[in-house]
């Protein structure tokens, strides 16, 4: 049985970016809408450095879900591959792996749910020192 139902709560009207401290400057606007019930939802993503799709789907074969994002971003065209997505609780976890002309990068995103329209989202990289910390940011959900 399917379990992409765990990405449920994030349907519906567009996460806004909360800047710290109420900051004016960086935008960035995430929405998500199912495209075939219990098996594709598509995820938009702007900010001033491009947009992005992402295709979240249930993997029959691995009994997961997976995600491949696609954007075009200042310095090219990038791909992410969501290689795991969990959910325990109000904490939503993703295992990734980036690919642009740099090359490849992993990293481990970690999506807490603090009430049904917040939460804080976290980005954790990997490199031969082991794993830290390299962005964080709030989301607001806002319907029109």
């Amino acid at each position: 049985m399917s379990t992409i139902h765990i990405l449920s709560t994030l349907v519906g009207g567009e996460w806004h970016f909360l800047p710290p401290g109420g900051q004016q400057g960086l935008t960035m606007v995430h929405t998500f809408n199912w495209q075939v019930p219990d098996a594709l939802l598509v995820s938009k993503s702007v900010s001033p450095g491009g947009e992005s799709f992402g295709y979240w789907y249930w993997h029959p074969g691995a009994q997961q879900v997976k995600m491949i994002a696609l954007g075009k971003a200042l310095d090219g065209v990038s791909l992410a591959e969501y290689t795991e997505v969990t959910r325990q609780g109000d904490l939503l976890t993703c295992h990734l792996l980036t690919h642009d002309d740099s090359g490849t990068k992993r990293y481990r995103e970690e999506w807490r749910f603090t009430d049904d329209d917040h939460y804080e989202w976290t980005l954790y990289a990997y490199s031969e020192a082991g794993e830290q910390q390299v962005m964080q940011a709030s989301f607001e959900r806002r319907t029109n």
